[in-house]
C-alpha cells in the first residue's frame, strides 16, 4: 500500500462524486480554475507484528479547491461540493478500501501578479487498507 494508490484512489472518488477532475499537488498550466487539489501532508504506516506485516496506512491530506476570485462566495459552492463528496467517504477500488474524514477546515488567499486565488477546503485523515 502507497501514496499511488491513494492518489489514484482519491481521484476516481471526487470525479465520481462532484464530476470534476482534481489533481495532485498543483493543477497544470492547462487547467481551468476553480479545481479540486490534493497533496499529502504526512502519513504512518500501521504495521502488525509478524504476518501480514502492514495492515492500514493512515495519511493526512490537503485537499481543497483553487479558484481565481476576489470572493469567497463563488469558492464555497466547489468547496462545499467536496466535502459533501469526501467527509465520511468509504470507497472501494482494486481491492483496496479507502475511507476519508475532515479533520480541519482550511481557507487561504494567494496573490500572483495582482491576481487573487482563493483555497478552501480541508485536512483530512485517509485511511487505505486492503480488503
Amino acid at each position: 500500500m502507497n501514496a499511488y494508490q491513494i492518489e489514484k484512489m482519491l481521484f476516481e472518488l471526487i470525479a465520481g462524486r462532484t464530476g470534476k477532475f482534481s489533481f495532485s499537488g498543483i493543477p497544470p498550466a492547462w487547467a481551468v480554475l476553480p479545481a479540486y487539489v490534493y497533496s499529502m501532508a504526512s502519513a504512518r504506516d500501521i504495521n502488525a507484528l509478524g504476518e501480514p506485516g502492514q495492515i492500514m496506512v493512515e495519511a493526512t491530506y490537503i485537499i481543497k479547491v483553487i479558484a481565481k476570485s476576489t470572493s469567497w462566495s463563488a469558492v464555497a459552492t466547489w468547496a462545499d461540493t467536496l466535502d459533501s463528496a469526501l467527509d465520511g467517504a468509504v470507497y472501494e477500488q482494486d481491492g483496496y478500501r479507502l475511507e476519508a474524514r475532515r479533520e480541519r477546515p482550511i481557507a487561504y488567499i494567494e496573490i500572483d501578479n495582482g491576481q487573487e486565488y482563493r483555497h478552501l477546503g480541508g485536512y483530512y485523515t485517509v485511511y487505505l487498507t486492503r480488503l
